[in-house]
């Protein structure tokens, strides 16, 4: 059954009221009889239907007028794009959705939660002019609201426009410090100040922020760091201390933070950071320096020893450094033929030095006889060949070889000794004569001539000479005899 209603301006507001509760409905009305509405008489024509929602009655209002309704349920077109805008980004497919929002504000410019949806959108995809365009908008709509302060805050911050970032994210954490957008927006502050080159106020905030999370290292980190900088050595060492003892300290963590250590006389953290850097490190000579100074003021002269020889193979070439590494070797590692190579370069450097003088003899000496056994075996030369590696003296081993030789009596194994020395060093006329006599001993006359031949013509003069000359031609005779 169709109803026709007319209502007079005296009952507008009763109307209306019943419109907006028929449209919250989504029931439409359309007139399809006729009717007149006149503003100037007051009256006012309204579509309803005989089946109202709730059973809303019209009957009361019905008199005179006839309207006749018809119920149909279409959704404005503007709210069916804004649902596939949705649906769009929830499927995460942003650029669908972004165009889909853009035809959306060609119908409804001003829908604020669409504006929110869109500048969302928009940082997603990095659109960050538009998006500060947008937050713009929305802060017009709304300018109290922290998560459009928060919006500002984050495109600024990348925009590089660090003074209004910073303006944002400190309205944001002064307005909520308790907020779900403190610690982002205190770490924002930050990041804004420190661009600017403003440590000094950015600090107190890193130490609020500190606060809030204690346990985040790379906070402590740039704490550690910033704290050094701005000369607060107490609070770096704090900060370093946390980062050598409840993390995995950096090498430029160990690098930055030693001299504090040093300077603040703490030996604990001070090795720690010379041994942890040279794990990573293990040529950085500075740090062997140290250390090696360390163990040896410590009566830890065997550790002290790698780091000496690592400071010598890269170049350190000082007389001390040769002393102390001739040292260890000899006394810490009994290893006199270690020993003896750097007891040399030391005697190079210092020549008058008698003491240093006396133990290359004895080691000298104590090399000889412990190789005497390989020259019986082995033979002189082959001993001669081995020993290149290890000693860069040979000729001293064996003229201290040769001395033990010739008092045990072993002169085949002295006569190459002897050869060899003389091979090596040819103007060493005592030595020289010391083979003459042994080629005459072992019956090798005709080479104990040709070798005293060899000797200086004042050499030729002496006592010893002409006696040996005579007992070789005294042999030759008897030989030519027979």
């Amino acid at each position: 059954m169709w109803l026709i209603l007319l209502l007079h301006s005296t009952k507008i507001k009763n109307v209306v009221l019943l419109y907006r509760k028929f449209m919250m409905r989504k029931q439409l009305f359309v007139l399809t009889g006729s009717f007149f509405l006149s503003l100037l008489l007051g009256n006012v024509y309204l579509l309803a239907t005989s089946h109202a929602v709730e059973s809303v009655s019209l009957e009361p209002l019905v008199e005179n007028h006839k309207v006749l309704v018809k119920n149909i349920t279409d959704t404005p077109l503007w709210m069916t794009i804004w649902d596939q805008a949705r649906e769009a980004a929830k499927h995460e497919n942003d650029l669908e959705a972004l165009d889909l929002y853009r035809e959306l504000f060609s119908l409804k410019p001003q829908v604020e939660e669409a504006l929110r949806e869109y500048a969302i959108i928009l940082m997603n995809l990095k659109h960050w002019q538009e998006a500060s365009r947008v937050t713009q908008k929305l802060l017009e709509i709304d300018p109290v609201s922290l998560e459009y302060q928060m919006f500002s805050g984050r495109i600024a911050l990348v925009q590089k426009r660090y003074q209004s970032s910073t303006q944002f994210f400190g309205q944001v954490y002064n307005s909520s410090p308790d907020g779900p957008y403190s610690i982002e927006a205190l770490k924002g502050q930050i990041i804004g100040l420190r661009r600017m080159g403003r440590h000094d106020m950015a600090y107190p905030l890193m130490e609020q922020l500190y606060l809030i999370i204690p346990h985040e290292e790379q906070l402590i980190r740039k704490l550690a760091r910033l704290s050094k900088k701005l000369g607060f050595d107490e609070k770096a060492l704090t900060y370093y201390t946390l980062l050598l003892t409840e993390f995995e300290p950096t090498p430029r963590d160990l690098l930055e933070s030693e001299p504090l250590f040093v300077d603040a006389g703490s030996t604990e953290f001070s090795l720690k950071c010379w041994t942890e850097y040279l794990a990573t490190y293990p040529y950085y000579i500075p740090f062997h320096d140290k250390i090696s100074k360390y163990y040896l003021d410590n009566e830890l002269q065997q550790k002290a020893l790698p780091h000496l020889l690592i400071r010598i193979a890269h170049g350190e070439a000082n007389s001390e450094i040769f002393l102390q590494t001739g040292n260890l070797y000899l006394y810490e590692e009994g290893r006199p033929d270690k020993a003896l190579y750097y007891y040399e370069e030391f005697r190079k450097r210092n020549p008058d030095n008698k003491q240093v003088g006396l133990e290359i003899q004895k080691i000298q000496t104590v090399l000889a006889n412990d190789l005497l056994i390989i020259v019986e075996n082995e033979g002189a030369w082959s001993l001669w060949r081995d020993l290149a590696k290890v000693i860069p003296d040979r000729l001293a081993i064996y003229y201290s070889i040769a001395e033990q030789l010739e008092e045990l009596g072993r002169k085949k194994e002295l006569l190459e000794v002897l050869q060899i020395i003389q091979i090596h060093n040819p103007d060493d006329q005592k030595t020289l004569f010391k083979l003459a006599r042994l080629y005459f001993e072992l019956g090798y006359n005709s080479a104990s001539l040709d070798t005293l031949e060899l000797l200086l013509p004042e050499e030729q003069t002496g006592k010893e000479y002409l006696f040996l000359l005579a007992e070789i031609s005294k042999e030759n005779g008897n030989i030519q005899a027979h």
